[in-house]
This record gives structure tokens, C-alpha cells and sequence, in this order.
């Protein structure tokens, strides 16, 4: 199986739990998962594990957070529709990739799964993080915490 993984990031740039998750599920499925990594383009990531790439995404900066992720969700999905078309799952971490894995799966039709790590509460990123939800074709949750906060908002598909 060949997965498309987006992710805001990966070791030794960490700000959080999320890259340590991204980490250990990729290092736990390598033996029979190949991983196409695509990451935003910063330097110090380690070399790939067996059977996985990593795809470096650059960025053009941006007014702000939100501008700077939807740069790179633009650039990611181009590059992994050109270096990696015949994906059989896109993985998309947090409301920073979202936008990555359904333009991917919109130019493929192969299915998104969608993780939710830490459910925002601000507009435009609790907006971006809904369209998620309501368009993957999974959505995962690392928490009964933040399953329960997602059922609230009642999103239908």
C-alpha cells in the first residue's frame, strides 16, 4: 500500500505532539506501508525510513498562519499529483493539511483520511478544520476529548 502523507511536521522539528504521532505511525507501519512524506521545506529532517520518501513542499510565506498553510497545501497537492499520482490513501494531519488531501483526492479520487490531533475553536481555522471533517472520507481523533468536541458541532457529510 502507498500512502500519501501530509504533515506540518516531522522529527527533529517539533512543536508539538503531532510530529511525534506522525513519527511512530509511520516508523510502526514501514514495513508494509510505503510513505510518500510530504513536508513543508525546512531544513534538519533525518532520512526517510525504509520504504518511505520525503517530498520537500516549498512555501511561499504569507499575511499569516492561515495564508502560509494554504501555500503549502496548494504546493503539496501539485507535487504529490506529479511525483506520486497512484496513491492508494491520502493522510492529512490538522487543519494545516486539509486543504493538501482533498485537492489530492479531488484530482485522483483516491479516499482522504483526515486527523484531527487538536480541534480548533477560532475562525478561519475551526472553518478549515470543519470542511474536514465534513469532506474526508474518515476523520480520526486522538482523544475521546476531542471526538466528543467535533460531535458537537454536528457535522453531516
Amino acid at each position: 500500500m502507498r500512502v500519501a502523507l501530509f504533515s506540518p511536521e516531522y522529527p527533529p522539528l517539533i512543536f508539538g505532539g503531532l510530529g511525534t504521532h506522525v513519527a511512530h505511525l509511520t516508523a510502526a507501519l514501514s514495513g508494509r506501508v510505503h510513505y510518500e512524506l510530504f513536508l513543508p521545506d525546512y531544513a534538519g529532517y533525518p532520512s526517510a525510513l525504509p520504504n518511505s520518501r520525503i517530498h520537500l513542499v516549498p512555501v511561499d510565506g504569507g499575511l499569516s498562519n492561515v495564508d502560509f498553510w494554504l501555500s503549502y497545501s496548494r504546493a503539496a497537492a501539485r507535487l504529490a499529483f506529479e511525483v506520486a499520482p497512484d496513491v492508494d490513501l491520502i493522510h492529512c494531519h490538522e487543519w494545516m493539511t486539509v486543504a493538501a488531501g482533498l485537492q489530492l483526492r479531488d484530482a485522483t479520487g483516491v479516499p482522504v483520511i483526515y486527523n484531527v490531533h487538536l480541534p480548533q475553536s477560532l475562525p478561519p481555522t475551526v472553518d478549515l478544520e470543519n470542511w474536514g471533517v465534513s469532506a474526508a472520507d474518515l476523520t480520526l481523533v486522538n482523544s475521546e476529548g476531542a471526538r466528543q468536541e467535533l460531535a458537537l458541532r454536528n457535522l453531516t457529510r
